[in-house]
């Protein structure tokens, strides 16, 4: 073998591992500055209809946001019928925090069930709201209709409890009650 030709083929190994080195490290360099430069994205969920003015941060919110995302969260719960009512209980279990998740879900699966088993559409019209601090109450009236033909109309109290994390909202707490059992809870928890 010739020996210039061997030193020519070894002076290009290293120039080549020389570049590779040269490249592996300006993509260190660049993954770096990446994570050091980016950006944090913050998805805000905005109510349906914004009435009022409110503020929102990383962990907590207004009475008014709260008010306004309940409202907008108790229509996925109030306002379904038997071909809508997955897609809208799917759609409120994403709010729901982890906590709260089982028991919660539970039931919703058990109304989803009764909805389609009888062919009930729901809606509700709230008349009145209450709230103490992150815990907003819909009193209104409920009308259940199977067809054409109205079955029920209610007085009826939904309750959400909610909070804010990492900019999530998350819904902690859920009851649904008839509007006279949730005035003589609250009078019995004065």
């Amino acid at each position: 073998m010739d020996i210039r030709l061997y030193r020519d083929k070894l002076a290009q190994l290293q120039f080549g591992n020389k570049a590779l080195v040269i490249v592996v490290l300006g993509l260190v360099v660049a993954l770096i500055a990446n994570g050091l430069f980016t950006r944090q994205v913050i998805v805000h969920v905005a109510p349906v209809e914004v009435s009022r003015p409110y503020e929102l941060s990383g962990t907590g919110a207004s009475p008014d946001y709260y008010r306004q995302i309940a409202l907008s969260l108790v229509a996925l719960l109030a306002d379904v019928t038997p071909e809508s009512v997955d897609v809208s209980h799917a759609a409120f279990r994403r709010y729901l925090a982890p906590a709260a998740y089982g028991p919660v879900a539970e039931g919703l699966a058990a109304d989803a069930q009764y909805i389609k088993q009888y062919q009930i559409a729901r809606v509700f019209w709230p008349e009145q709201v209450e709230q103490q601090g992150d815990r907003v109450t819909f009193i209104g009236r409920e009308h259940r209709m199977m067809g054409h033909n109205k079955v029920a109309e209610e007085e009826r109290a939904y309750t959400l409890r909610l909070r804010v994390r990492d900019w999530q909202v998350q819904v902690v707490e859920l009851a649904v009650a008839s509007a006279d059992e949730y005035r003589r809870a609250r009078l019995a928890a004065r």
